[in-house]
């Protein structure tokens, strides 16, 4: 018998026992009902979002801890820093253990031990040991905002469900400037520490919802569990082509290595990080200053805070308008023949990018006295329109830019994203102090120079989303990553057809054994003999 032969009777025999999903597999996650899938994406969104929401429900909380530890204002900014900063280093180190061992058991864990470090900031005596410990939750934190990787294990590509569920899930992570209204609240009315204990306890709740009503929904370890039981049951053969683990080199070089040379060699990447980092920025800028400029127009806290909403509205009122996003890329495919492009992820971006810029003329305009606060209220409520506009294209683009390289992208501009968040959240105090106290002429004693400052910054990066509509095919033919993307992408479509025919001949040939065992049992009910019963059973049982 030939070599060839022999690994084609190898083939054939592998295939035999390999474990796959079947059409119409209920364990499969493309196939649990709508409603399941909702609830899923619902559930561990709820825990994202208050994960979130840790980073800014302490904000209200500092100028208490300030005076109780006895240090300067921006060192009591430091604690809120340091989460952030731990956003940044969560994703290299926790990730890409999910992706083979499973979403839900790194999920209870990343949280367990996030809810865990919330105990030595309720009780600590000094801002180290809160910097410190808020670094360490920042890490555990981290996992749940990358958890969106959850909407291509429930929805196929091109799923419409999918691509709102990406859209819901940018609105979820937006929310998070409400952690800033529930901590003023806390502080307005009890100890600062129970902004810690508060969120702890909400926290443990929505913990439990996820280990209880959450099941795996990577494809993985459900197949290995599921190889597993059929080699100790029936197959000792069986296997699945999720066993093989990645090595530990590739993990190392595609979650350390890869990142930083994408973000200095690809100007996608490198350019849409500043933009979404500057985006991101904005958020805890906003956040830590409208405060001191509502109380510039005469309102005090906790009821300044009530105008985060204002954001949120303009959240919510982009969510809405993804609608006319879609119905665009629809009308670029008619009008231009080519199917979704990435550059068609940017029209809606080319008209928010405009907005961006203004709303910040507009707010440190209008942010001063003589002027309704409904007028800065109303650049915020722009503003969150705007900003989750850029946050969806960035990421929109970035990955149908990179399709198989996306998570090395994602992750570098993650790191730049939360390295200038982090960086916002340390000098919002100080820079918007020194606006109102140190700038002379017809601005002084106003904050309309820090805003227009960001404005500027804005301004300058309002050209990023028309360079990349108009030159953005170019740009990625010229990536020296251009080949391997290609390779890529093609072992994935082929690997993706091979496991979708194999599927279909195990269910074809489940079918078939089904429909045997039916005949059988249908010719042995019309037969006398029933000492025929019993071992037509254990055959069903084998078959």
């Amino acid at each position: 018998m030939s070599t060839q032969q022999q690994q084609q009777q190898q083939t054939q025999k592998n295939e035999q026992d390999l474990v796959l999903f079947t059409v119409g597999d209920k364990s499969n996650p493309y196939n649990f009902p709508s409603w399941k899938k909702w609830m899923i994406f619902t559930i561990v969104g709820l825990n994202m979002t208050w994960a979130m929401m840790l980073s800014t429900i302490v904000v209200p909380a500092t100028l208490r801890y300030q005076q109780e530890f006895d240090i300067k204002e921006i060192t009591s900014k430091v604690p809120i820093m340091t989460y952030l900063l731990g956003y940044s280093v969560g994703p290299v180190l926790i990730i890409p253990i999910s992706e083979d061992y499973g979403r839900k058991p790194i999920g209870i864990a990343s949280l367990i031990m996030l809810y865990i470090f919330n105990i030595p900031q309720g009780v600590a005596k000094n801002v180290e040991t809160l910097a410190v410990t808020r670094f360490i939750a920042g890490i555990f934190a981290s996992p749940m905002l990358n958890y969106v990787c959850l909407v291509p294990d429930l929805w196929r590509g091109g799923d419409k469900a999918g691509l709102w569920g990406v859209n819901i899930w940018a609105f979820m992570a937006e929310s998070v400037v409400l952690g800033g209204v529930i901590g003023d609240y806390i502080v307005a009315r009890y100890d600062w520490r129970l902004t810690i204990w508060i969120p702890m306890a909400v926290g443990g709740f929505l913990l439990i919802l996820f280990a209880i009503l959450v099941p795996e929904t990577r494809p993985a370890p459900i197949l290995n569990k599921r190889t597993k039981k059929v080699r100790q049951k029936e197959n000792p053969n069986a296997w699945t082509i999720y066993e093989a683990k990645r090595s530990w080199n590739t993990i190392f070089r595609e979650t350390v290595i890869r990142p930083p040379v994408m973000f200095f060699t690809e100007p996608i990447v490198l350019f849409f990080a500043i933009y979404d980092g500057i985006n991101y920025g904005l958020i805890y800028l906003l956040i830590e200053s409208m405060p001191l400029v509502y109380e510039e127009l005469g309102l005090d806290a906790p009821n300044n805070s009530l105008f985060y909403f204002a954001m949120e509205v303009g959240f919510v009122i982009a969510l809405g308008c993804y609608y006319f996003q879609l119905k665009a890329e629809e009308w670029a495919e008619r009008r231009w023949g080519k199917h979704r492009q990435p550059e068609y992820k940017l029209f809606w971006g080319m008209l928010s990018c405009i907005a961006f810029p203004v709303t910040m003329y507009w707010y440190g305009g209008t942010g001063r006295q003589g002027f309704s606060y409904w007028l800065p209220t109303c650049a915020i409520g722009l503003f969150g329109w705007s900003s989750h506009i850029l946050f969806m294209i960035v990421s929109d683009y970035t990955i149908d830019s990179y399709q198989m390289l996306a998570s090395s992208a994602v992750t570098g501009q993650s790191f730049c994203r939360e390295i200038m968040a982090a960086t916002c959240a340390l000098v919002t105090t100080t820079f918007y102090n020194w606006s109102y106290n140190d700038v002379q002429g017809p601005y002084r004693h106003t904050y309309a120079i820090a805003s227009y400052i960001l404005g500027g910054i804005a301004t300058l990066c309002m050209a990023i989303p028309f360079i990349f509509y108009f030159f953005g095919p170019r740009i990625r033919a010229a990536s020296h990553y251009s080949l391997e993307l290609k390779r890529l992408t093609e072992e994935e479509i082929a690997r993706e057809k091979w496991i979708e025919e194999r599927s279909e001949a195990i269910t074809r040939e489940h079918e078939h054994q089904e429909e045997a065992v039916r005949t059988v049992q249908g010719d042995r009910e019309g037969s006398p003999c029933e000492k025929d019963k019993e071992p037509l059973e254990k055959v069903a049982e084998e078959v």
